[in-house]
C-alpha cells in the first residue's frame, strides 16, 4: 500500500506598492481599428520581450567559476498578445510568453545551469474580456497572489525568494506564480479590483527527490484597492488540495522503486477486519499479562 500524503496549503498576503512598476515597450503590428467587411481589422495584434543578461558574483571566490559568475541569462522572455473585437465591448483576447535561456539554447559552457531547458513556456491563455462585465480567462497564466502582492516588490532579481512562490512546491504548481489550468475573472468595480480563481486537477509534478505531486484543485480569492495614482493595496488568498506520494526509496544506492514491492491498490482480502484486529490486540495483551504475573524460577 503506497503511503499518501494529503495537505491543504493557504498563502495569505498583503503588500503595499508606492510608487508605479516600468512598463514594457510593446511593438504593434496590427492595430484594431473594425471596418464592416473585414475581419482582419477587428484584431489587434502586439509582440514584445526582453534580453536578460545577468552576473551573480559572491563576496570572495566561493563561487569562483560557477556559471552564475561568469554571466548567464536571468530570464530573457518574447511574448505576443492578441485582441480580436467581437460585438459591444466584448473581446476575444489571447496571449503567449515565451522563456529562452540563450546560452543554454547556444550551448555556451559554464554560462547556464546542468540540465537547464533550452526554452520553457511560460505562459498561454485565451478569454473574453470586457469593460462591463470584466475579464474571463483560461490558462497558464501570472496567478492573483502576484498579480495583487508579489508583483509590487518583484523588481530586482531573487525578491521572490521571500515570496510564496520561492517557498512551496513549485511556483507554476501550487498556484503561487504563474498557475495552469487556472481559470481568472476579474473585474473592476470603483477603485477595486475584484479577483477569483479556480485551479483544475493537474498531471502529476515530479520534483525528483522520490516524491510524486498531485494536485486535486484549488481556488484564489484577491482584491487590489487604487487609494490613489501611485498607492495600491493588494491582498490575496490561495488554497490548493494535494496528493503527495513517495514513489522511490531514500536510499539511493538500491534502486528500489516501492511500486516495486506495493500494491497501491490491494484487494479487501489482504486486509484485516476491525473484528480481527480487536482480537490480535486482546490476545497480545493477555499474552503480556501472562508474563508480567508469572514468577521467575531460579
Amino acid at each position: 500500500m503506497a503511503h499518501t500524503i494529503k495537505a491543504l496549503a493557504i498563502s495569505i498576503g498583503a503588500a503595499l506598492a508606492l510608487t508605479s512598476l516600468p512598463s514594457h515597450a510593446e511593438i504593434t503590428l496590427l492595430k484594431q481599428d473594425p471596418q464592416a467587411g473585414d475581419p482582419l481589422s477587428r484584431l489587434n495584434f502586439t509582440v514584445g520581450g526582453s534580453i536578460r543578461p545577468q552576473f551573480n558574483m559572491m563576496t570572495g571566490d566561493g563561487d569562483k567559476g560557477s556559471y552564475k559568475r561568469n554571466g548567464f541569462d536571468g530570464g530573457t522572455r518574447f511574448r505576443f498578445a492578441a485582441d480580436y473585437y467581437l460585438f459591444d465591448d466584448i473581446s476575444w483576447i489571447s496571449y503567449y510568453e515565451l522563456g529562452v535561456n540563450i546560452p543554454a539554447l547556444f550551448d555556451w559552457d559554464n554560462h547556464y545551469a546542468e540540465g537547464a531547458n533550452n526554452t520553457t513556456r511560460r505562459m498561454l491563455y485565451t478569454g473574453l474580456k470586457s469593460d462591463t462585465w470584466g475579464t474571463l480567462t483560461y490558462g497558464q497564466q501570472n496567478s492573483i497572489y502576484y498579480d495583487v502582492v508579489g508583483v509590487k516588490t518583484d523588481i530586482w532579481d531573487y525578491d521572490m525568494i521571500g515570496q510564496a512562490p520561492g517557498n512551496g512546491i513549485n511556483g507554476d504548481y501550487d498556484g503561487s506564480y504563474r498557475s495552469r489550468n487556472m481559470l481568472k475573472y476579474k473585474k473592476t468595480v470603483g477603485d477595486v479590483d475584484l479577483y477569483g480563481s479556480y485551479l483544475f486537477e493537474d498531471s502529476e509534478y515530479l520534483p525528483g527527490n522520490g516524491l510524486r505531486y498531485k494536485r486535486k484543485g484549488g481556488g484564489s480569492v484577491g482584491a487590489d484597492y487604487h487609494i490613489m495614482k501611485d498607492l495600491t493595496w493588494g491582498t490575496a488568498w490561495n488554497g490548493w488540495c494535494l496528493t503527495a506520494r513517495i514513489s522511490v526509496s531514500p536510499r539511493s544506492e538500491s534502486g528500489c522503486s516501492l511500486s516495486d514491492i506495493l500494491i497501491p491498490d490491494a484487494p479487501e482480502k489482504y486486509f484485516l477486519s476491525s473484528e480481527q484486529t480487536e482480537k490480535l490486540l486482546y490476545k497480545s495483551l493477555e499474552g503480556r499479562r501472562d508474563t508480567g504475573s508469572t514468577t521467575r524460577k531460579e
